[in-house]
């Protein structure tokens, strides 16, 4: 017996052992933004927090999320998709055949000041992203952004040139050039001149000593290129197009139709879709510990669950789980949880310092 009691190692590891506490080993944990440990992205929002466990999870196996209550006090548009691009060509300028003609020297903007912008400081004559109660109200607001920008001497930009409406018969909105002489396109948003010129447009308008850098770091743009004509319903990327009457076709005045005669005269342009007023469909849950057990569309692991926000704007959406389904591919040992909140675009879902998260996850332990 001695000889066999001899061949025990004197130390069994941690992790393989059968471990149970009362403590360490909660069932369930619910994490409140408001005790996130991390200081926020900027002093009006945040799409992030952190929260350390008073008590760590030992030997955990699995993690799932159960229920999470998401509120909504966030604009119709995100401010990463706040302006809006478009080409107009003087009449002694050469017209483009395709898309590789497009030039960069005739790419101009409208945009929305982003939300968190102070109207009272910067001027109430400018337009701003906020809530929008329907397209007319949208359209409104297009419309200040159009004829007055507080950068209109250092971004490309020109007053008045363009103006939108709301046509409701189509239930669309419209964009139309105002100079009789040139020629307009909508930009769209994997156009390879607009990536360039919204880098340049960020510089030109963030200035940190002065008011119109105020908590920003100049006019934001998406990470995935979505912009403000596409969220309005114009739906060409940009980057290609399937022949030259297609390529054509995005031009007021339509550019001449090769073999097909004049080209069309007119200088209205009706959105090819509706235009989008909800901000996300769904919020998407990241923690850093995840790690493999899950992923995305485009490849991002560390996805705890995508919540659909079914609610209007300034409500609350809730998610219960309704298919169990945990994540085992996670450390057996926690104590801090780091949460990113993205939209259904990739980008960061920012909500004011005012809006509180919860989530409730589902432990089991080995």
């Amino acid at each position: 017996m001695e000889e066999l009691t001899q061949q025990f190692p004197e130390t069994i590891p941690f992790a393989n052992s059968l471990y149970h506490s009362l403590i360490y080993q909660p069932d369930k944990v619910s994490l409140n933004s408001y005790d996130t440990i991390v200081e926020p992205d900027t002093v009006f929002t945040s799409s992030s927090f952190t929260i350390r466990l008073q008590k760590p999870a030992l030997n955990v196996k699995s993690v799932e999320l159960l229920r999470a209550s998401f509120p909504t006090p966030v604009t119709n548009i995100s401010d990463q998709c706040c302006t809006f691009w478009y080409y107009k060509y003087p009449p002694s300028s050469t017209l483009p055949t395709y898309v590789s003609d497009l030039n960069p020297s005739y790419l101009f903007c409208v945009r929305l000041q982003p939300s968190w912008t102070p109207p009272e400081l910067v001027g109430t004559q400018y337009a701003y992203n906020r809530t929008f109660t329907d397209y007319n109200d949208l359209v409104s607001e297009l419309n200040k952004a159009a004829a007055n920008d507080p950068f209109s001497d250092t971004i490309q930009f020109i007053a008045n040139d363009i103006t939108f409406s709301y046509n409701a018969t189509y239930n669309k909105i419209v964009m139309t050039g105002n100079s009789g002489t040139s020629s307009y396109c909508i930009a769209g948003q994997q156009d390879k001149n607009v990536a360039a010129a919204v880098a340049e447009l960020q510089f030109n308008t963030s200035h940190p000593s002065s008011v119109y850098g105020y908590a920003g770091q100049g006019q934001p743009y998406s990470t995935s290129g979505l912009s403000l004509a596409q969220k309005l319903g114009w739906t060409w990327n940009g980057a290609s197009a399937t022949d030259r009457i297609d390529f054509a076709n995005q031009f007021r005045p339509t550019l001449t139709y090769i073999g097909l005669g004049s080209p069309i005269s007119t200088r209205i342009n009706i959105a090819n879709n509706y235009a989008n007023l909800v901000n996300t469909a769904c919020v998407y849950v990241y923690v850093d510990w995840v790690a493999g057990s899950s992923q995305d569309s485009q490849g991002n692991g560390g996805l705890l669950g995508a919540i659909p926000l079914n609610t209007g704007n300034n409500s609350v959406g809730f998610f219960d789980k309704v298919i169990s389904n945990p994540l085992s591919k996670i450390p057996p040992q926690l104590q801090e949880i780091r949460v990113l909140l993205k939209d259904e675009n990739g980008n960061p879902f920012n909500l004011p310092l005012t809006a509180q998260v919860n989530l409730e996850l589902g432990f089991s332990y080995l």
